[in-house]
C-alpha cells in the first residue's frame, strides 16, 4: 500500500476522533495546543488535502479549529468579554483596522487586501480562536505543539522535493523552503524551551526538524533562530547568575571539558567532510559574509529595502497604503517586515504595530520559549518575510496574551483561605472553609491559569507581612511515601495550610495512591498528585513520573519526607533542575542499615536533611548517616487553637455523651491513646501494664482503708510486691525508704513517712496526697480507650480477653474527634518502642492532659519527667503501670496543674506559627549566599534548650 494514502488516512481518523469528541463531549477540555498547532503547521494538513481533492484548502484553516472555539465561545464562558477588555487584543485590533483603512490611499493595483487577509486568516483568526480555549478550559500542552512539528519536520523529509524554481532546496510541493525552513525552526526552539515535554519527543524534534531546516539552506530564519536563542539565553544565564542558581551545577563542571575535547576531536577528524558540505550550500555565508558582495538575491533585498525607506521619506506620516511596495503581479517586496510597514503604513502604521509587538513581549516575560519565539519569527520576519506572509510573531503575540497570568488572584478552588476578587470575602475557620467549599464555586473573570502559569496565591490579610512567603519560596512542593492519617502526614497537612494561608502556592505529591486528607486539601485549595506505586512494589517509573511533575510545575522548594520520599526526591534530581530540596526523616529508626547506607551515598544530591526529635538527630551523627553540617532538628507544631481549653461544663457534657457512648461510668479514670495499631506502637505493652494497673488500685485502697496491712500484702498482677520490689512494683504500704531501696514509687505514703524532695532523691516519685485522699481519688474501675486502625487490631482484642479486661479497653477505630475524646479523657498512654515526635503527643500536651509515655525518640521533649507527666523505659509493663498509678493517684487539681505546665510548654515550644518561622528561615537560606550543603544548621548538641 502507497505510503502516502497510509499517512493521509492517519492524517483523517485523527482529526474525525477530535472533532467527534468536539461535538459529542460539549463539556471536554480542549487543549488550545490542538488549535496553535494546526495552524501553525497549516502547509503539511494543506499538503495531504490537495492529494485527495483538488482546490485551495485554506477554509479547513478556518472551519476545522472553529467547532471548539464555537463550544468554548458558547459554554457559559466569560471569554468573549475577557477578549474585548484584553488591552493586547485591543492593540492588535488597531494594527488590522489602520492597515485596512490604509487601503483607501494605496494604488488600485496594489495587493494589500491579500496581504492583510493572509494575516488575518493565518494569525489574528487562529489566535483568537486560542484565546477562547484558553481562557475557557485553562489547558495548553507544549507537547503536543511539539508533536505536530514533529510531524510536519517528517512529511517535509518524506515528501518533499526539489523544484527547478528552488535548485538544491528541499521543500514540500505546493511550498517554499524559506517558509518550511521557519516550521522546522520554532519546532527546534519549542523542543529547545519549553517545559514538560518528554525526552523522547524532544530529542526527536530537534532531530527531525534541524534536518529538516538544513535540507532547505534558507538563511535568514537560520540566522533569526541563533540570534534570537542566543539572546534568551544570555538573558536567563544571567538571571539565574544574579540568583546564585549555578552552584547546582557544579557537579557537572568535569563534563564540560569532556564534551568540547570531543567536540573538538569530532570536528577534526570530519574537517574536510564538513568543509565539502558548506561549500556546496547556501548556508556556506556564515563562514564567510564575503560572498554576499556577488550575491544577486542579497543585492536586488537592499534594493526593494532602499525602495521602501524612500517611500518612507516621501510619506512619512501615513505612508503609501498597505501593498504599495508589492502590487499583486509582483512577488518582489522589502524582505523586512519594519521597513515595509514604514514604507506603507508610515510613523503611525510603525508605532501602533510596535506598541503591539512590545506588549505581547512584555506579556511573555516569564515563559522563554515565548519570548525566543517572537523574536525569532520577527527576526525571520525582519531577514526574508513580509507583513502579510510572515504571520507566526502575530499568531504568537496572540497565545502571548492568552498565557499571561490574568493579574488577580484566583484559587483552584475557592479555598476559604485565599481570596476571590469577585467576592471580596475571606474564611478561616474549617467550618465556614467547609461550608463554602459546599456552594457553587462563583464564575471568575478569569479562569485558574495551569500550573506551569498559575496566578500567585494572596495570603491571608492577617498575615504580616514579614511572614508572608518571599518569592524564593512562592511555589512549594511537598512530597510523601503516601497521603494517611499518621503523624508525619498530618503534620505535612499543617504545614501546607501554613503556608497556604502565607500566600505560597503549594502542590503535594504521594507516592502512593492518596487514602487522606484529600477533602481537607482540596478545601484550602491544594492539588494532590499520585505517582501511582504500590506498597511494597519497586516502580522506577516514579523517577520519570515525579520528573515530569517537577518540569511542568517548577517549584521553587521540594521538601520531602519519610524515608521512601526522601530516596525517590534525591535520585530523581538528577534527572530535573529543583532549586532546594530539603529531606525530613520523621523517626530514627528509618528501617536499618540499608536505608542508613542509601541516605549517605545520596546525601550530596539534597540541600539538607532535618529530623524532627534531637534524638534522631544525635543518632544520624554518630552513625555517620548525615554530616553534622548538614542537619538539623526542626520539631512538629501543631495549631494549639484547636485543642483549646474546655470549662468543666462542657468537659463534664463530653464525658456524659462519651460513657453513654462506650457503656462505662462517669467517674472512670479514662486513659486515652491514639495512634496506629502496628508494632513499633508497642500496645501489648501497654495492655499488659493496663491490667496490672487494674488490679493495683483494689489492693492498695483496701490497704489504705484498713491502715494496717504491709507492703507484702499487697499482689500486683499475682506475685507481692516483695517478690517484685526490685524490679520497681508498687509498694502499697511501704515508706518512701522502703520503696526508694527498689526504685518503686509510694503512691499512698504520707508526708510525714516520704517528701517529695525525700522521694526524688532516690529516684522515686512521691505523690503528694495523704493516704486518704489517694483512696478516695482511685477510681475503681478505669477504661482505656484507643483510638486508630492498624493490622494488629485483632490480635489485640485476643491480647485483651486473655487478660480479662476486654470490658475496659474500648477500641474505637478511626475517629474524627481528636480533640473532644481528649478532653474528655483524664490522661493520655503511650507504650511506643520508637518515635521520631509523635503529633499526638503534642496535642495531648494541648489538651492539657498529664502524659505517661515511653522514654523513646522525641517523647522527653515533650514530656517534661515529673512536671507535664512521667517517662517509662519502652517494652517494660510493671514499669509503665507504675507511672500509670501515680497518675491516678494525684488529685484532680494536681492533675490539671500538670496538664497546664505541658500545654504551657507546647505553646512556647511547637505551636504552628512557631515551627512554620523555623522552615521559611531554612527555605529562604540558600537564597542568602549558602550553596549544596551550606544550609547552616548547628549540631544537636549545640543546640540545647534554654
Amino acid at each position: 500500500m502507497n505510503l502516502q494514502l497510509i499517512l493521509i488516512a492517519l492524517l483523517l481518523l485523527s482529526a474525525g476522533v477530535f472533532l467527534v469528541q468536539c461535538i459529542t463531549q460539549a463539556g471536554m477540555n480542549i487543549d488550545a495546543a490542538y488549535v496553535i498547532g494546526f495552524c501553525t503547521y497549516f502547509d503539511m494538513f494543506g499538503f495531504f488535502y490537495k492529494k485527495m481533492l483538488p482546490g485551495n484548502a485554506l477554509f479547513l484553516l478556518i472551519a476545522v479549529p472553529l467547532i471548539p472555539a464555537l463550544l468554548a465561545w458558547f459554554g457559559k464562558s466569560r471569554a468573549p468579554r475577557a477578549l474585548l477588555r484584553d488591552p493586547g487584543i485591543g492593540l492588535w485590533g488597531a494594527v488590522f483596522l489602520l492597515s485596512t483603512v490604509s487601503l483607501t490611499w494605496a494604488p488600485p493595483d496594489s495587493g494589500g487586501l491579500t496581504k492583510i487577509a493572509v494575516l488575518f486568516i493565518h494569525a489574528a483568526i487562529p489566535g483568537i480562536y486560542a484565546y477562547i480555549l484558553y481562557r475557557k478550559y485553562a489547558k495548553f500542552s507544549w507537547t503536543i505543539f511539539a508533536l505536530f512539528g514533529l510531524a510536519f519536520a517528517a512529511a517535509h523529509l518524506a515528501f518533499g522535493e526539489y523544484s527547478p524554481e528552488y535548485p538544491g532546496r528541499l521543500s514540500l510541493p505546493g511550498s517554499n523552503p524559506i517558509f518550511n525552513a521557519r516550521m522546522s525552526l520554532i519546532t527546534i526552539t519549542v523542543c529547545l524551551w519549553a517545559p514538560g515535554i518528554p525526552r523522547i519527543i524532544r530529542l526527536a524534534g530537534i532531530a527531525a526538524a534541524a534536518a529538516s531546516a538544513l535540507a532547505t539552506e534558507s538563511r535568514g530564519p537560520v540566522a533569526a533562530f541563533a540570534i534570537a536563542n542566543a539572546l534568551i539565553l544570555a538573558m536567563v544565564l544571567y538571571r539565574k547568575w544574579r540568583r546564585g542558581e549555578f552552584r547546582h551545577l557544579a557537579r557537572y563542571a568535569a563534563i564540560v571539558p569532556v564534551l568540547l575535547i570531543g567536540t573538538g576531536l569530532a570536528a577534526a577528524n570530519y574537517s574536510a567532510e564538513l568543509e565539502e558540505w558548506a561549500h556546496g550550500s547556501r548556508l556556506s555565508i556564515f563562514m564567510n559574509l564575503g560572498e554576499l558582495v556577488g550575491d544577486a538575491n542579497f543585492l536586488g533585498r537592499m534594493e526593494l529595502q532602499r525602495q521602501a525607506l524612500e517611500q518612507w521619506t516621501e510619506q512619512p506620516f501615513i505612508g503609501g497604503g498597505v501593498g504599495s511596495l508589492s502590487p499583486p503581479a509582483v512577488r518582489d517586496h522589502p524582505h523586512n517586515v519594519v521597513l515595509e510597514i514604514a514604507g506603507e503604513q508610515g510613523v503611525a502604521g510603525l508605532l501602533v504595530w510596535s506598541f503591539a509587538f512590545l506588549y505581547a513581549l512584555w506579556m511573555a516575560r516569564r515563559h522563554s520559549v515565548l519570548l525566543v519565539l517572537l523574536l525569532q519569527t520577527l527576526g525571520t520576519a525582519m531577514m526574508s518575510g513580509d507583513f502579510g506572509f510572515n504571520f507566526e510573531y502575530v499568531m504568537f503575540a496572540f497565545l502571548a496574551l492568552a498565557l499571561a497570568p490574568a493579574g488577580r488572584s484566583v484559587p483552584v478552588s475557592d479555598s476559604g483561605l485565599g481570596r476571590v476578587k469577585e467576592t471580596g470575602t475571606w474564611a478561616y475557620s474549617s467550618e465556614v472553609a467547609a461550608a463554602r467549599a459546599s456552594e457553587p464555586v462563583p464564575d471568575v473573570l478569569d479562569p485558574p491559569q495551569p500550573v506551569s502559569f498559575r496566578a500567585e496565591y494572596e495570603a491571608s490579610p492577617f498575615i504580616p507581612e514579614s511572614r508572608r512567603c518571599s518569592r524564593k519560596m512562592r511555589k512549594m512542593m511537598f512530597l510523601l511515601t503516601g497521603l494517611n492519617y499518621a503523624g508525619a502526614e498530618t503534620q505535612v497537612v499543617q504545614l501546607c495550610r501554613g503556608f497556604r494561608e502565607r500566600g505560597c502556592q503549594i502542590e503535594v505529591v504521594s507516592m502512593l495512591e492518596p487514602a487522606a486528607y484529600l477533602e481537607e486539601l482540596r478545601v484550602m485549595g491544594i492539588p494532590v498528585h499520585s505517582l501511582g506505586m504500590k506498597k511494597g512494589v519497586p516502580d522506577p517509573r516514579a523517577i520519570f513520573r515525579l520528573r515530569r511533575l517537577v518540569a511542568k510545575l517548577r517549584p521553587d522548594i521540594v521538601h520531602s519526607h519519610l524515608v521512601h520520599a526522601n530516596l525517590l526526591a534525591r535520585v530523581t534530581r538528577l534527572f530535573v533542575r529543583m532549586p532546594r530540596l530539603i529531606c525530613t526523616a520523621h523517626n530514627r529508626n528509618e528501617g536499618g542499615r540499608l536505608r542508613e547506607l542509601l541516605y549517605r551515598l545520596t546525601d550530596p544530591l539534597c540541600d539538607l536533611t532535618t529530623n524532627v526529635s534531637r534524638d534522631a538527630v544525635d543518632r544520624y551523627i554518630e552513625r555517620c548517616v548525615v554530616p553534622a553540617r548538614k542537619i538539623r532538628y526542626v520539631p512538629n507544631g501543631i495549631d494549639t487553637a484547636q485543642f483549646r481549653r474546655r470549662t468543666e461544663r462542657q468537659r463534664a457534657e463530653l464525658r456524659s455523651r462519651l460513657a453513654r457512648e462506650l457503656g462505662v461510668s462517669e467517674e472512670a479514670f479514662l486513659w486515652l491513646a491514639a495512634g496506629r495499631l502496628a508494632p513499633e506502637k508497642d500496645y501489648r505493652t501497654m495492655l499488659n501494664a493496663f491490667a496490672l494497673a487494674i488490679a493495683a488500685p483494689s489492693a492498695t485502697a483496701a490497704n489504705a482503708t484498713a491502715g494496717g496491712a504491709s507492703a507484702g500484702d499487697v499482689t500486683v498482677g499475682g506475685a507481692t510486691a516483695d517478690d517484685v520490689t526490685a524490679g520497681g512494683a508498687i509498694a502499697g504500704g511501704a515508706t518512701a525508704a522502703e520503696a526508694n531501696a527498689g526504685g518503686a514509687i509510694a503512691v499512698d505514703a504520707t508526708a510525714a513517712e516520704a517528701t517529695a524532695g525525700d522521694a526524688n532523691a532516690g529516684g522515686a516519685i512521691a505523690a503528694e496526697a495523704p493516704a486518704a485522699d489517694a483512696a478516695q481519688c482511685a477510681p475503681a474501675s478505669p477504661a482505656l480507650l484507643i483510638a486508630g486502625i492498624g493490622p494488629e487490631r485483632a490480635e489485640l482484642e485476643e491480647l485483651c480477653r486473655s487478660l480479662g479486661i476486654e470490658r475496659q479497653v474500648h477500641f474505637l477505630g478511626m475517629r474524627r474527634d481528636i480533640p473532644e475524646l481528649m478532653a474528655a479523657a483524664d490522661g493520655y498512654v503511650m507504650s511506643s518502642l520508637w518515635e521520631g515526635m509523635p503529633i499526638v503527643l503534642l496535642e495531648a500536651a494541648a489538651s492539657a492532659l498529664p502524659i505517661v509515655a515511653t522514654d523513646v525518640g522525641g517523647n522527653r521533649e515533650v514530656v517534661r519527667d515529673g512536671e507535664s507527666g512521667w517517662l517509662a523505659a519502652p517494652d517494660d509493663p510493671r514499669q509503665l503501670c507504675e507511672r500509670m498509678l501515680a497518675l491516678t493517684a494525684l488529685t484532680p487539681l494536681a492533675r490539671r496543674e500538670m496538664g497546664e505546665r505541658g500545654r504551657r510548654y507546647v505553646e512556647e515550644h511547637f505551636e504552628l506559627e512557631v515551627v512554620l518561622d523555623q522552615w521559611a528561615d531554612i527555605y529562604e537560606q540558600r537564597g542568602r549566599g549558602h550553596g549544596r550543603g551550606r544550609l547552616e544548621s548547628p549540631p544537636a548538641a549545640a543546640a540545647e534548650e534554654a
